[in-house]
């Protein structure tokens, strides 16, 4: 049997391009120092903050496929998208709806914002709820634009802005049997109809002004905008990015033989950090 000496560095400040801050029983996670450097490489570091992600009554332009110039456009637009993918899908569910220049800009105030685990929550403990909506063809094509987002007590821990594919609505999943004309929605919605039959799972329609979802998929007005931001209870951690310990988390594994006594030297490395 193999033996493995470790070594442990304490909590971790920074893991997978993200901050944490621990304080009382709760864990912030914010990417601060990642923005930060998307900003410089943008050229927005000076900007002007905003404070909207995306203006109420965008509309996105066609995408030009003519010409170098316009390549040049597209591959500078996908590279400021691969940029802000590593951000939205893991502390900022505020901007997963979002229009490049307005949220380079909007990221510009926002920087230190991010989730906060283990806060207290209005739903009880471990309770598990989400909000899902979808707009009305607003996308060229026809397809309508459906987020959704779902929380761990009050702390998002899911969300996503898309196209829809197909539209099933939930007094369809409500009602027993198929017929001819629900032969095309795929199998996965009939698991969620199950799942309701056995109440695993509930859906209550609400209105658009309670629906969390309702942003991911439409700009809002700054109005509804701050509060759905309010509802996602992003925050600052208590604490600013510099008074971090620099330590990246580690885990140093060496062999050694079974026959050595290690055991003295491990129990040491453990109780520095305990």
């Amino acid at each position: 049997m193999q033996s493995f000496k470790i070594k442990l560095l304490g909590d971790p400040t920074c893991f997978l391009g993200c901050n944490l801050f621990r304080q009382n029983g709760t864990i912030w996670l914010n990417q601060e120092a990642y923005a930060k450097k998307v900003l410089v490489e943008t050229g927005f570091a000076n900007s002007k903050a905003s404070k909207l992600p995306i203006s109420s009554g965008y509309k996105a332009p066609a995408v030009s496929t003519a010409g170098e110039d316009a390549n040049k456009g597209n591959k500078a637009y996908s590279t400021d998208i691969g940029k802000m993918s590593w951000l939205s899908p893991k502390t900022r569910p505020d901007l997963a709806l979002a229009a490049v220049k307005s949220m380079f800009r909007y990221l510009r105030g926002t920087m230190k914002l991010g989730i906060a685990l283990g806060s207290s929550s209005n739903y009880g403990e471990n309770d598990l709820h989400g909000f899902v909506n979808a707009s009305h063809q607003d996308c060229t094509g026809g397809h309508s634009t459906e987020g959704y987002i779902f929380f761990m007590n009050d702390t998002p821990i899911s969300w996503r802005s898309a196209k829809q594919k197909v539209v099933a609505p939930i007094a369809l999943l409500k009602k027993d049997g198929y017929s001819s004309t629900t032969k095309w929605i795929d199998n996965r919605y009939f698991f969620v109809k199950e799942a309701m039959k056995k109440g695993l799972i509930d859906l209550v329609l609400i209105s658009g002004d309670n629906n969390i979802a309702d942003w991911l998929t439409k700009p809002l007005a700054a109005a509804k905008f701050d509060k759905f931001r309010a509802a996602l209870n992003l925050a600052e951690p208590p604490m600013a990015l510099d008074e971090c310990r620099s330590v990246e988390i580690g885990l140093y594994l060496n062999e050694f033989d079974d026959d050595d006594d290690n055991s003295d030297e491990i129990d040491e490395d453990v109780d520095e950090f305990a």
